[in-house]
């Protein structure tokens, strides 16, 4: 979860980039990132140990599945340290009659870190024909489409888990646990690597919600980790975030004794 880098490293990205890509690709400065909020940033970034151990190199040595994960660590660390692609888009206003239509394509200018994925379709130009402006076009086909709104998907793993970390609950070292809780309990099942839950899970967050609506609040959950990590920097007491938090839980907890019912 970290994104530090360590400037012997950093310095020899640059310095690849310029010998093998040429000085237009390499940005002035080096580049630093900032990690996400709440990232254990004691440890580096996942990178290649040396960047002249090239994918292609080492592809007799790794099985097809480590040959692609190191190729996206290897690819990833260098763009990391290359100029921006340049695109440009074009937008077109055609009339038809009464009836405004738009189109539009994009095209690369430079292509800066792109240069690293030449097989990634989804950087590939979408240029239309050569259009003038005043040209008159000439109608080929009409191709009527009805559309409908999609639900979100469910969520898999690695979706759960980006939420979490987008809503500051949980850190990198408790997901896997928490994936793990949510499945050995019984409360979610995977369907074609999607978690659906099961009436057992179903029945136990309503239950949990109505009786714990405070813990069980997104925001609550998240400000009481940023005043964990507080604590654990000295900036904050344990004895008053334990005595503020204990008060309301120890109410709602005897609520729920006497009410919530047993499953």
């Amino acid at each position: 979860d970290s994104f530090r880098v360590a400037q012997s490293a950093i310095q020899e990205a640059r310095g690849y980039v310029r010998k093998e890509f040429g000085p237009e690709y390499l940005p002035p400065k080096p580049r630093y990132y900032k990690s996400r909020k709440g990232a254990q940033g004691a440890h580096e970034a996942i990178r290649p140990t040396s960047l002249h151990r090239i994918p292609e190199k080492l592809r007799e040595h790794l099985t097809p599945e480590q040959h692609r994960l190191y190729g996206l660590i290897w690819n990833k660390f260098l763009a990391s340290q290359m100029k921006e692609a340049l695109w440009e888009k074009r937008t077109f206003n055609i009339q038809a009659g009464k009836f405004s239509l738009f189109s539009s394509d994009s095209r690369v200018r430079f292509k800066g870190f792109l240069i690293l994925y030449p097989e990634d379709k989804s950087f590939k130009e979408k240029p239309l024909p050569p259009l003038e402006e005043g040209e008159t076009l000439k109608l080929l086909e009409i191709l009527p489409a009805q559309h409908f709104t999609q639900p979100p998907p469910r969520f898999s793993e690695a979706s759960l888990i980006k939420v979490l970390e987008e809503e500051g609950i949980g850190r990198p070292s408790t997901y896997a646990s928490i994936m793990e809780t949510i499945r050995s309990r019984d409360y979610v099942e995977s369907q074609k690597g999607n978690f659906h839950p099961t009436p057992l899970g179903e029945i136990v967050i309503k239950l949990l919600v109505k009786s714990f609506p405070d813990i069980l609040n997104v925001k609550f959950t998240a400000q009481l980790e940023d005043k964990l990590d507080k604590v654990e920097e000295g900036k904050e007491d344990w004895i008053d975030l334990l005595r503020s938090f204990y008060g309301p839980f120890a109410s709602d907890l005897s609520r729920a004794q006497k009410e919530m019912r047993y499953v």
